[in-house]
């Protein structure tokens, strides 16, 4: 193992501005690890028949393959309830938690994810965590370590938002010119879906908070890996913050409320906290969430729908930092310095689920 002399580690929290932008009323974003858990919270008997019922119909309709969890929102004033279902990709995938640096290196070279050839397919292999010791790395190796080890959650996370989409297109092209997501009697939904792609959309509605068609779709969509890492390497020092090694928190997200890390910079009369995670992956897909539905990150989409140039998307960014333009301006050159676009071309090597497309008919009953 290569050693460098060990550093400070940031906090890396994100800034008042970022925080006020991703609040705006809508809330800022917790997903805990426990998703099945923070799910049952509550009224337990009912999360329980409801998920099942829909997990049933939803896998019968021949969707998409969904597994139980539930996705905590949280806000200064509210909590609302845990969703039942969400789509989980990582279902029967090898985990691994490592306690050191040095294991993290041999797990990578084991799982054939130290030298992955361009191009190529990713073994489904997630790791939960990066060490405690990870500081201690040579910056190169601890930069190729950091990258490695995320690029399959980052892969699997994105994938996971490209299958509700193509569900959600394969819907949509059913109607000349879908509107609101109403679903009573006389909108006529009822009348071209089943209940289970009805359910669905509740559920999407739900998760992204709309329930325009044209902007929910906006809003269901995905992000290169290659400016995923790129703000993960930011906001959590390449791995070592002491939020990413205590909270596996890479994207510097806040919560609000009984749960997350209190910062020990945080000012007097505040009440924010640094959302805690169970694994990587709950951090992405947290941060994939959060950019697709706050109203922070309007103009971010509506630059997605011309381009996914991860440089040009990177300028939708500004309101992440109170840093703006120079942050933006950082993360490109993150971007273009490690030559993270070649990450864009990967694809997880896991047999995964035909989601339905547009000529796909509710089955007969």
């Amino acid at each position: 193992m290569i050693v460098r002399n060990h550093r400070k580690k940031a906090e890396n929290p994100m800034t008042e501005a970022a925080a006020a932008a991703l609040d705006s009323r809508e809330g800022a974003i917790s997903l805990p690890g426990d998703w099945f858990g923070a799910a049952v919270r509550g009224s337990r008997a009912y999360r329980s028949v409801a998920a099942a019922l829909i997990i049933c119909a939803l896998l019968s309709a021949g969707l998409i393959a969904l597994a139980l969890t539930g996705v905590l929102v949280e806000t200064q004033q509210v909590q609302t309830p845990a969703l039942p279902i969400a789509l989980d990709l990582s279902a029967g995938m090898e985990v691994d938690r490592v306690g050191s640096a040095e294991e993290l290196l041999a797990r990578l070279q084991a799982h054939r994810l130290w030298d992955i050839p361009p191009g190529n397919t990713v073994p489904p292999v997630l790791f939960a965590n990066y060490p405690q010791d990870f500081d201690l790395l040579d910056l190169d190796v601890k930069k190729r370590a950091f990258l490695h080890a995320l690029l399959p959650a980052a892969l699997v996370a994105r994938e996971e938002v490209a299958r509700e989409r193509s569900a959600l297109l394969g819907i949509l092209a059913r109607f000349k010119n879908p509107d609101q997501l109403v679903f009573d009697k006389a909108s006529g939904w009822y009348d071209r879906l089943s209940k289970p792609e009805i359910e669905f959309l509740e559920f999407l509605a739900a998760k992204y908070r709309s329930r325009i068609a044209s902007d929910l779709l906006a809003r269901v969509d995905t992000f290169p890996v290659s400016l995923i890492m790129a703000q993960a390497a930011m906001e959590s020092s390449w791995g070592s913050s002491r939020f990413a090694e205590q909270c596996n928190n890479i994207f510097g997200m806040w919560t609000f409320g009984d749960q997350g890390l209190v910062p020990t910079d945080r000012k007097d009369g505040a009440d924010h906290k640094v959302a805690v995670y169970d694994t990587i992956l709950g951090s992405v897909r947290a941060y994939l969430l959060t950019l697709n539905r706050l109203p922070a990150y309007r103009d971010l989409r509506h630059l997605r729908r011309e381009t996914h140039d991860p440089l040009r998307l990177a300028e939708g960014l500004n309101l992440y930092s109170q840093r703006g333009d120079g942050y933006v301006a950082e993360l490109k050159q993150i971007i273009q310095f490690n030559q993270l676009e070649r990450f864009d071309t990967f694809t997880i090597a896991r047999k995964l689920p035909v989601v339905a497309s547009a000529d796909v008919r509710p089955p007969r009953p």
